[in-house]
């Protein structure tokens, strides 16, 4: 029978970390390119993930860059919780009934695509300044420069 090493807790950790840094990644790109509902709600839920791994390993890195990620990610959270909240309120409508032609339908979607618009534009300035490769590299994720 063969034994099984234990796993270093900062491999571990490292693993953690790059598998809910690829689900960010994978749910930001669908962010920039698709608009429905469950799209806004998979991203909060991949930052969300990605943000605890972050506290529950907070021993194991550098503390100025995971404070600067968090920062990030809040950014693109309060984003991304305002197109849910137009979401959330445009089901509710429509259990009640409201037409789409109801002002104040009318008005939560015109809302909504703001929000949406928002979010998208905070999404291509990560992208575009390259962040999620530098996470990756700067927190040690494996295939980075710190591994």
């Amino acid at each position: 029978m063969a034994t099984v090493e234990p796993l270093d807790i900062s491999v571990f950790a490292r693993r953690q970390i790059a598998s809910r840094l690829g689900e960010l990644s994978r749910r930001l790109e669908t962010a920039l390119s698709r608009r429905e509902q469950e799209t806004v709600h998979d991203l909060r839920v991949a930052i969300r993930r990605f943000s605890e791994a972050l506290k529950v390993f907070r021993s194991l890195l550098p503390e100025a860059e995971t404070k600067r990620v968090r920062k990030r990610l809040r950014k693109i959270m309060t984003a991304a919780a305002e197109v849910r909240d137009r979401d959330i309120a445009l089901q509710f409508c429509k259990k009640a009934g409201l037409s789409e032609e109801a002002a104040l339908w009318r008005r939560l979607a015109r809302d909504r695509a703001r929000a949406e618009r928002r979010l998208a534009k905070r999404v291509r300035k990560l992208y575009e300044a390259g962040l999620i490769d530098k996470w990756g590299e700067r927190l040690g994720s494996p295939g980075g420069a710190s591994s």
